[in-house]
């Protein structure tokens, strides 16, 4: 404070006086807010509103994190990464606006959380979810993915490789006599596949003791990192040559798979002239012959296989009594 003016006397030099008012007020805490919990993928907006406790007098500023399936600027856009609440106004807001794209990628979610706060303190642990309903048509089972028209499907027995889109709702790619079938859940996002069967081996590959490779090597490839969340299975639908190149049984023909320790052999079941295998991993795969040896799993259909063991085991049907034959 200063004198302006004295009236009968005179200020004595400059009078100034400094008075410190001392707010008691609590610091304001932050609550975190959304008018909707999805949108559509079709510039959907969800508006996000930061609430005081109280009234403050300096501007409040709620710093946020964005994660989750959607991915900031290629699935959603924000008006700003932080809500500012002006000085005695009790709420602050920015806006959420999804991006439309023509990729089915299934419902993709945005998990808001509040990293710092100035001038205020977060109340608890803050943290939202918006979902973006995607409005793409879903790939048709058969094909792995939104295809003009479906994959070819080559002859069994054909060499052939395939590349098409996969995603999360899963579905089949072909690719010569080779089938993979991918359930859904298998994929966390759409990725191009390519999946490939030829009779070319690789240079290197060692087979397992008690066995020997068959001209026969399959590829599993993504086009970009992804790990598989469940197994898939591989359908392998036989020729006369490969079984011929098996001596003539096809109970003695093994799929394995090609790692960095070396060719692990896969449990078979086998129908008709097809092998099904399941896996948990993309890799390299290929066929062996058994000379030792080993258990074999019967489908249900009714056949009979001869092992190196000098017997025929013939079966009926899934109550059927196998019976067993020396020869």
């Amino acid at each position: 404070m200063d004198i302006t003016s004295v009236t009968n006397g005179t200020e004595s030099g400059t009078q100034q006086v400094t008075v410190t008012i001392t707010d008691d007020d609590p610091t304001p805490t932050v609550t975190l807010g959304v008018d909707t919990t999805s949108i559509s993928e079709a510039g959907g907006v969800a508006t996000l509103t930061a609430t005081l406790s109280a009234v403050s007098g300096q501007n409040v500023t709620v710093d946020l994190g964005f994660s989750s399936t959607a991915t900031l600027v290629d699935d959603y856009t924000a008006s700003r990464a932080s809500i500012v609440v002006l000085a005695g106004s009790p709420t602050g807001s920015i806006t959420l606006t999804a991006v439309q794209d023509s990729s089915y990628e299934g419902t993709e979610s945005i998990t808001v959380d509040i990293v710092s706060v100035t001038n205020g303190t977060e109340l608890g642990s803050q943290q939202l979810s918006i979902a973006i309903i995607d409005d793409d048509a879903q790939p048709r089972r058969g094909s792995g993915g939104n295809l003009p028209t479906p994959a070819p499907i080559a002859q069994p027995g054909a060499s052939g490789s395939t590349t098409a889109p996969m995603g999360p709702d899963g579905g089949q790619i072909t690719a010569g006599s080779l089938t993979v079938s991918f359930p859904p859940g298998a994929l966390g996002k759409q990725v191009e596949m390519t999946v490939s069967i030829g009779n070319n081996i690789a240079t290197g590959i060692t087979p397992p003791p008690g066995t020997t490779l068959l001209p026969k090597q399959i590829e599993v490839t993504p086009g970009s990192p992804i790990a598989l969340r469940k197994p898939v299975t591989l359908v392998i639908t036989l020729t006369q040559a490969d079984i011929t190149a098996a001596g003539g049984n096809i109970s003695n023909i093994l799929v394995a798979v090609v790692t960095p320790s070396g060719v692990q052999t896969l449990p078979v079941k086998i129908e008709g002239t097809t092998l099904v295998v399941t896996v948990e991993h993309f890799s390299t795969f290929v066929l062996l012959r058994a000379t030792q040896s080993r258990p074999i799993l019967l489908g249900p259909a009714a056949g009979s296989v001869s092992p190196d063991l000098g017997t025929t085991l013939n079966w009926a049907n899934p109550r059927g009594r196998p019976s067993m034959s020396w020869r």
